[in-house]
């Protein structure tokens, strides 16, 4: 009678080791998925002029080139965050109670998580200080230590090389009798 049932508890070993397998290859797969992501985040921390966080603060971020908003409040940490956004050029205004208004401009590149800090001053809303985060400067990376550069359409068509680190080779074009 023992037997008998060896087909069957064949057949379950082997769909319980199938079920694992499909298992292992996935958990990989969705980890590179999720590490090609072509978002990026604008976080910053908003404090008084002493440097004492300033919670509840309005934080209003506007893409300039669709004029769409998103808002956010401030925590008990003074922290925004705005998840999720596509490359492109943003304004993030913050204002609070008795403080001065304050615009960012800030420009996001692929996968980039810039940090948009802001700093206001004691005084009446109706003030506006502007500051610029990685608008023809250099956009400082504090949340990790990724490197990217950003190739542009005139790059391309000219096919000019570019090398983000001295010791990257160039990219040779290849002849065409040798393709």
């Amino acid at each position: 009678m023992k037997l008998r049932n060896f087909p069957e508890q064949f057949r379950l070993r082997r769909a319980l080791l199938g079920a694992v397998l499909a298992i292992t290859l996935m958990v990989p797969a969705a980890a590179i998925a999720r590490a090609q992501s072509f978002t990026g985040s604008i976080s910053g921390t908003v404090t008084d002029p002493a440097g004492a966080v300033i919670p509840n603060a309005t934080v209003t971020l506007t893409a300039v080139d669709t004029g769409r908003t998103r808002t956010a409040t401030t925590n008990g940490a003074g922290e925004y965050n705005f998840p999720s956004l596509p490359p492109g050029a943003y304004k993030v205004r913050v204002t609070a109670k008795n403080f001065t208004t304050s615009e960012i401009s800030a420009q996001l590149v692929v996968a980039q998580q810039l940090r948009a800090d802001a700093q206001l001053k004691i005084g009446v809303e109706s003030e506006t200080v502007e500051i610029s985060a990685g608008e023809g400067g250099v956009a400082v990376e504090t949340q990790n230590a990724q490197l990217s550069n950003v190739v542009n359409q005139e790059q391309i068509v000219n096919r000019r090389a570019v090398r983000p680190h001295p010791r990257q080779p160039r990219v040779r074009r290849i002849p065409e009798r040798h393709r």
